[in-house]
């Protein structure tokens, strides 16, 4: 009878323990970070004698939002919007007019997760996104006429991702990821010159970044 007991008792906490999870099938997170962007920071023309116009080692700030759904115990679905501010005078970079102070780069994620350790307080996973990258920035043309580049692309990013919930729903997120983007202006679109519809703009590097997640379900 007494080892029946505490054979029951093992069951109910072993139970208890997996159904205690901070990221469950239905669960939906949303995130929200700030963190430190370093990266390497290219730029070649794409004219009919390409090479790389300027090649840069660049500290950006990120400041990303992000919203997942758990489609398993395991696996979840997101989205990722947000982006990095280099603040860098363009002038000096791609070679055209503008008194702008930044360049700011933009991103939209498709983003998929699997979480490899799951318990009441932590939630440890692994991600890969895909999706759309913008570079933009002010400047003018040669009539001091206000202009804007803008160049379109796509980029992957690879992340670790620890949730840590000294609450029941409420939690303070930490990530590291890698990423490789790509943009080049538009042809039709209204940038400042010749040479800047010719830019592309080559982005790789790591992000560091901390924040704050909530669970709305489960």
């Amino acid at each position: 009878m007494k080892n029946y007991t505490t054979f029951l008792l093992v069951a109910l906490l072993a139970t208890a323990n997996l159904n205690a999870q901070s990221f469950n099938k239905g669960s939906l997170l949303i995130s929200v970070s700030e963190g430190t962007t370093y990266t390497h920071y290219v730029i070649t023309d794409n004219s009919s004698n390409p090479g790389v116009v300027k090649d840069y080692n660049l500290n950006g700030d990120r400041d990303p939002l992000f919203i997942e759904y758990g489609i398993s115990k395991k696996w979840g679905i997101g989205l990722l919007m947000g982006g990095d501010v280099f603040h860098i005078n363009p002038s000096s970079y791609y070679n055209t007019s503008s008194n702008d102070k930044k360049v700011i780069t933009s991103e939209l994620t498709a983003e998929g997760s699997y979480h490899f350790y799951n318990s009441r307080k932590w939630d440890l996973s692994g991600c890969i996104g895909l999706g759309f990258a913008g570079v933009t920035f002010n400047g003018y043309n040669g009539d001091g006429a206000s202009t804007k580049y803008d160049a379109g692309g796509n980029i992957i990013r690879l992340s670790g991702k620890a949730r840590y919930y000294p609450f029941k729903r409420f939690g303070i997120l930490g990530i590291l990821s890698t990423y490789a983007e790509s943009c080049s202006p538009c042809p039709t679109n209204n940038n400042s010159n010749s040479l800047d519809k010719l830019t592309k703009t080559n982005i790789t590097g790591y992000a560091i970044e901390f924040g704050l997640c909530y669970r709305l379900r489960r």
